[in-house]
């Protein structure tokens, strides 16, 4: 026994010793991290500080190169003139009565949407009255002058309409010869005129062509064909080889009170925006360049005039005297084709236009600077009759933002235009030469543009 306590006792004294060295060694470990981690947070503030000082030193030259890009981009894509210079902006009006069916009226501002000017020559006007406008040009022959611009041409093509009454007359129908003015040069060419008739209908340009499609609403007894596309490197019409989808026994009454009032090019597509007279009834419809076909038609708020796309997918529209945003989607549909598809609408705040007393025959189109400056025209008839008529123009920018984008309105100002040899006139058509309309291609676009190339 006394042997096994002693035992035991040797065995309790050498634990206690090997815990006690145990506590040491960890103490030292301990010691050790606790300063490996006090120099790595010390190494850590010396490193932010370094950083932050680099960061400091390159400030201005980040800034120089941000400037640069601005300015790069701001040249590619021309808004608001520069001190000093001035932009105009074409009017096509079509004239009711009087020995002239149209007229083109140029309107210049400077860099701050502010009037300038205006093409043609005419007399002082009276104390207190708006500017006069004279007529660039004046044209004759038709009922309605149908304008387009080809997007990257300086080039305006015009086409007259006839009327119903006037086609039927003829015992051979023949359209009327159209229009080409040249902007930069300002002459007045004779056009080439399509196929058919043209009682009612729509003119687009898309991708480098002209494109004249009959309206919903027109008669099916009229001579064909109904959607024609001009090339101008040919100078030649020719019948898109495409069904005519407004005219059937079963869609005839659905279609009947429609009328072509908008589109937009984007991704292949010419959207056309249609809608009764009351605007109580709108449908979009697509047609797909490449393809020569026509999607179904969906419901959708009216736009009117030419759509403008910004960026990828944005769509600036004018609906009613306000700004629609929308975005459009490309979807494959039933047997591996592609449609489209437009967002929710949504009305941009803050344009702020003059009041002027419009009460009829009111005619408005949105016209597109460049980046996201915009220009906004606006006529119509006064109550009481006079011997001029009005335009308003509104110049604004589009302000994109991380919440709702807005609009900032620039300048809104009146010019008159005389009508004393006429009734009063409608605005057909508006464009600024110095801006491109920006069409974006889709995929299968460019590989038939780059197969026709290795041709």
């Amino acid at each position: 026994m006394e042997g096994g306590n002693k035992s035991q006792a040797s065995a309790s004294v050498s634990a206690e010793l090997t815990s006690g060295q145990d506590v040491e060694d960890l103490q030292g470990k301990l010691s050790e991290i606790e300063k490996a981690l006090a120099e790595a947070v010390a190494r850590r503030a010396q490193l932010h500080r370094l950083w932050k000082s680099v960061l400091e030193e390159l400030r201005p030259l980040r800034d120089r190169v941000a400037s640069a890009i601005v300015a790069s981009a701001r040249g590619a894509y021309r808004s608001f003139p520069t001190e000093g210079e001035a932009r105009s902006v074409f009017l096509v009006v079509s004239f009711i009565g009087g020995k002239y069916s149209g007229a083109l009226y140029e309107v210049k501002f400077n860099q701050k949407g502010e009037y300038v000017g205006g093409g043609g020559v005419c007399n002082e006007p009276p104390p207190l009255e708006p500017p006069l406008l004279e007529p660039v040009a004046n044209f004759t022959g038709g009922y309605i002058i149908r304008g387009a611009r080809i997007f990257n041409r300086a080039k305006l093509y015009l086409l007259p309409e006839e009327t119903i009454d006037e086609i039927f007359e003829l015992e051979n129908p023949k359209s009327l010869d159209g229009f080409m003015f040249d902007t930069s040069a300002g002459s007045l060419l004779p056009l080439k005129p399509p196929k058919g008739p043209r009682p009612f209908g729509a003119l687009v340009s898309a991708y480098g062509k002209l494109y004249y499609i009959a309206s919903p609403k027109c008669d099916s007894s009229l001579p064909e064909p109904f959607f024609e596309m001009y090339d101008p490197s040919i100078d030649r019409w020719d019948e898109v080889p495409c069904s005519y989808p407004f005219i059937c026994e079963y869609w005839a009454e659905y279609w009947d009170d429609l009328d072509i009032v908008g589109y937009v090019v984007c991704y292949g597509f010419i959207l056309f925006s249609m809608c009764d007279l009351n605007q109580s009834r709108a449908q979009v419809m697509d047609f797909d360049v490449s393809t020569n076909k026509w999607h179904d038609s969906i419901p959708y708020v009216p736009f009117r005039g030419r759509g403008v796309v910004v960026g990828k997918t944005t769509i600036y529209a004018l609906s009613s005297k306000e700004i629609m945003a929308f975005t459009v989607k490309m979807d494959e549909g039933d047997e591996g084709c592609i449609a489209c598809s437009l967002s929710k609408p949504l009305i941009l705040p803050g344009l702020e236009i003059i009041d002027w007393p419009f009460k009829y025959g009111l005619t408005e189109y949105l016209v597109h600077l460049g980046n996201h400056d915009f220009c906004h025209v606006w006529t119509g008839e006064q109550k009481n009759y006079t011997d001029r008529q009005y335009i308003c123009i509104t110049m604004f920018q589009i302000v994109v933002g991380e919440g709702e984008s807005h609009i900032k309105t620039l300048n809104s100002t009146i010019c008159a235009v005389d009508v004393k040899d006429f009734i009063a006139f409608k605005l057909n058509f508006s464009f600024s030469p110095e801006s491109n309309d920006f069409e974006p291609e889709d995929e299968r676009m460019i590989a038939m543009k780059q197969k026709k190339a290795n041709q």
